[in-house]
């Protein structure tokens, strides 16, 4: 007897160890939110990390999925904009199971039903689900959260309102805490939103601890179509890759599109060897180009967005980020990467350096013009074909001189709303790097597009270098230097009208 109980005391301190609850902070961060816990609220949080814990192997497994999948969510969720505190609720969607499916229908790593999904320009066919693609889900998810967050202006209320949809969430929040950002919980709080602070508790700490057992990459399938032959351009098996691509139905991707496949990157790939793949230039990093010089952040003239706060991104254009590729846009905006070359005079084997604006749709058809270091009132209207101005007209400008500055919205066919400030587009990225002070001479500054060579030409004038950028074509360089098309060819020895982003063309001095 005195054995059994020493074994039920025994038992008791391990289930007390296997059951014991964490300590919860009576006050967090989430997003952008101070979020503060009332006793019912950690007691809530608390029991449910310690329900998640309760099989330690369970749990662990959990973070090395985590350690593996999550590198893509992230990335998916820092290019959509949305705060990072927000990916692990695909840990509370689907333990990161990709082919999990809800008795509602909903599927994949986020469990999205498909009007939802194709809303948020996911592919779903007789050869894809893009709902079980880790990173294109994901992508998708942190649109469908920063639809929601833009009526409600509060994260939390974003989540809830993923779980209920918009409408259904607005019987669990209350409108007047609308854009604040000291937040209360309390144990009424829609369980959706607690459970999210608790996988956010759970794992924020568990995933970086050690390295990932498996890296994995994105790259293009560069148009090649089957299971196979992409398995063996990666040296892996064909189980493994549909493993981590659990998004392919078959053995087989559609032919009309660009998609990204998910594999490991311990492996360089090996070329594919398909005589009818486009050929396809590794991706080479972006040169450093010369940082922009922005307006003076006092002047109260300005007003300062990244682009994907801006209304017409992701619609009639998108800018690149460093190491992004044109196959990358293509897919997370779904367009095709032809009409993105035939938009913006492209190819496959030419890197577009980062902070290129890239046009979405045709460009006589767009709205706006992102200003680009070196652009005046001519050279955009001959790009356009709108009258110089008629385009300071557009954005009410007064004078022949006003000035453009890198990153400015400029309205093309339609006026700026009055007394709307001129809008400044930074990317985030560009954001996180020092501006030269504007106290510095203007003549310091390098263009990105032209460097000076004193050389004379034939006809004994003096020309400079023109670096060709994304959507130029002869006829605009021509009219932003005050020359002819033929003189261009003629200086350039060239045969016909046929240029690329980043050829050099020599051009007369300005």
């Amino acid at each position: 007897m005195k054995k059994l109980f020493v074994f039920l005391g025994l038992l008791a301190c391990s289930l007390q160890v296997v059951y014991s609850r964490p300590d919860i902070p009576e006050k967090i961060q989430f997003a952008d939110l101070q979020v503060s816990l009332n006793q019912g609220a950690e007691n809530y949080i608390s029991d449910f990390i310690g329900k998640l814990k309760k099989s330690p192997t369970y749990f662990q497994q959990l973070v090395e999925r985590a350690r593996i999948y999550m590198p893509l969510v992230d990335k998916a969720f820092k290019e959509a904009n949305v705060p990072s505190d927000l990916k692990y609720i695909v840990l509370q969607e689907s333990s990161l199971n990709g082919s999990a499916v809800s008795r509602s229908g909903a599927v994949g790593y986020w469990q999205i039903k498909e009007p939802a999904a194709r809303e948020v320009g996911l592919v779903i066919d007789k050869f894809v689900d893009e709902r079980k693609h880790i990173y294109r889900s994901s992508f998708g998810a942190a649109t469908y959260f920063k639809q929601i967050n833009r009526d409600f202006d509060h994260w939390l209320f974003a989540v809830i309102g993923y779980n209920r949809g918009p409408v259904g969430a607005l019987s669990y929040i209350n409108k007047g805490e609308f854009g604040m950002k000291k937040v209360k919980v309390t144990q009424h709080t829609h369980e959706y939103a607690l459970k999210a602070l608790a996988f956010k508790i759970a794992f924020e700490g568990e995933i970086p601890l050690k390295a990932a057992p498996v890296q994995l990459s994105l790259v293009s399938n560069q148009g090649e179509t089957k299971v196979d032959q992409l398995a063996k351009a990666h040296a892996i098996d064909n189980a493994k890759l549909k493993e981590f691509n659990p998004w392919i139905k078959g053995n087989q991707l559609p032919k009309d599109r660009d998609f990204l496949i998910v594999v490991p990157s311990s492996r360089p790939p090996i070329a594919i060897s398909q005589p009818t793949s486009p050929t396809v230039s590794p991706p080479v990093p972006p040169k450093p180009t010369p940082k922009p010089v922005a307006p003076d952040r006092q002047l109260g003239k300005f007003t300062y967005l990244t682009p994907e706060t801006d209304s017409e991104y992701g619609e009639e254009y998108a800018i690149v980020a460093p190491g992004e590729q044109l196959v990358e846009i293509s897919v997370h905006h779904h367009v095709k990467l032809k009409k993105i070359h035939a938009y913006n005079g492209t190819n496959n084997k030419s890197p577009v350096p980062a902070g290129t604006q890239i046009y979405l749709k045709n460009p006589s058809k767009v709205g706006f013009h992102i200003a680009r270091q070196g652009d005046t009132w001519s050279s955009i209207g001959a790009f356009y074909d709108i009258h110089p101005d008629k385009l300071r007209k557009n954005n009410r400008i007064r004078g022949l001189g006003a000035k453009i500055w890198p990153g400015q919205k400029i309205y093309l066919k339609k006026k700026k709303p009055k007394g709307e400030k001129i809008l400044i587009l930074e990317p985030a990225w560009m954001l996180s790097q020092p501006q030269p002070s504007q106290k510095a001479p203007e003549k310091k500054v390098v263009s990105v597009e032209t460097s000076r060579e004193n050389t004379p030409t034939p006809s004994g004038k003096i020309y400079q270098y023109h670096a060709v950028r994304a959507g130029e074509t002869l006829w605009s360089i021509s009219q932003r230097y005050q020359t002819s098309v033929d003189a261009l060819k003629r200086l350039n020895n060239l045969s016909d009208n046929q240029i690329s982003v980043g050829q050099k063309l020599k051009v007369p001095q300005e």
